[in-house]
C-alpha cells in the first residue's frame, strides 16, 4: 500500500463522526485499505476482482487493525450502511465493503489511466447514492442516527414484505431489541437483506443464536448435564445448582 487519500475537513462536524476520533480513524483505515483501481483479491483460494473503492475484510480484522471494540464497530458499520455511505456484500463467506462515493472523495484529476466509461459509471453511482458521508453540506444540522430507530425502520419494512402486519413486525422487533440490543438487530437484519433470506424471521433469529454461541455463556445462563443435573454460569464458571 502506498500513495495518499483525500480527507474532507468537515468530517468532524458530521453526526456519525463528531466527537469520536476512533470512528474517524476506522473510516480513514477503510479509505486507505480500499482498492484505488480494479484489483484481484484471493478469497478462499479463488480470485475475486475488487473494484475501485472496495475492500474485503471481516469485522474481526477491522477491530484488530484499528483497536475499535467489536460492538462499537458493528454499530458504526450499521449507521454507515443505513445512510448509504457503504454497502456490505457476502461472497464466498467473506464480506466485501463498498465505499459508495469513493470516487467522489478521491477525485483524481490526473487519473489518465481511468477509462471514461468506468469514470462515468462511478459518477452515476455516486449521484444515485447521494452526496453523503462525509461530504454532505448539511451534515452538521442532521440529527445523530439512533440504532433503535434504524432497527425498527429497516426491520418493519423487511417483515412486512415477508407477510407480517406492521403491528406484528413492530412487536417482534421490539422483543429482539430488548433481548439482543439494537446494534445486533440492525446487523442481523442487514445480513438477511444482503443474503436475500427467503424467510427473514428464522434467518435473523439464527443470527442471534450464532452470535450468542460465539460470545460464550453469560452470567446466569443455565444448562442441564447428561446425568440430569443443572448448572448455572456464575463468576466465569459453571456451578451446580439444586432445583
Amino acid at each position: 500500500m502506498s500513495g495518499w487519500i483525500s480527507s474532507y475537513r468537515k468530517i468532524w462536524e458530521h453526526p456519525i463522526f463528531a466527537g469520536n476520533a476512533q470512528r474517524v480513524g476506522v473510516w480513514h483505515w477503510m479509505l486507505h485499505t480500499a482498492a484505488w483501481k480494479p484489483t484481484p483479491f484471493k478469497i478462499n483460494g479463488k480470485i475475486t476482482m475488487l473494484e475501485r473503492g472496495q475492500l474485503c475484510a471481516s469485522q474481526r480484522q477491522i477491530c484488530e487493525a484499528t483497536g475499535m471494540p467489536h460492538r462499537q464497530l458493528r454499530t458504526f458499520l450499521a449507521e454507515l450502511e443505513s445512510t448509504h455511505a457503504v454497502t456490505q456484500d457476502v461472497t464466498q463467506g467473506r464480506t466485501i465493503i463498498t465505499i459508495c462515493n469513493y470516487s467522489q472523495y478521491q477525485d483524481e484529476k490526473e487519473a489518465s489511466d481511468t477509462a471514461p466509461t468506468q469514470r462515468a459509471t462511478q459518477q452515476r453511482h455516486s449521484k444515485e447514492q447521494g452526496n453523503n458521508i462525509p461530504t454532505t453540506s448539511d451534515a452538521a444540522d442532521a440529527p445523530p442516527l439512533d440504532p433503535k430507530k434504524v432497527a425498527f425502520d429497516s426491520g418493519i419494512s423487511l417483515l412486512v414484505q415477508a407477510g407480517k402486519s406492521k403491528a406484528a413486525a413492530r412487536t417482534m422487533i421490539g422483543r429482539w431489541v430488548k433481548d439482543h440490543d439494537a446494534p445486533a438487530v440492525v446487523d442481523a437484519i442487514g445480513r438477511a437483506v444482503r443474503e436475500g433470506a427467503a424467510d427473514p424471521i428464522p434467518f435473523i433469529e439464527g443470527c442471534f443464536r450464532f452470535s450468542r454461541l460465539k460470545a460464550g455463556p453469560a452470567s446466569g445462563d443455565r444448562r442441564e448435564t447428561r446425568d440430569g443435573r443443572f448448572q448455572e454460569f456464575v463468576g466465569g464458571e459453571w456451578v451446580e445448582v439444586h432445583e
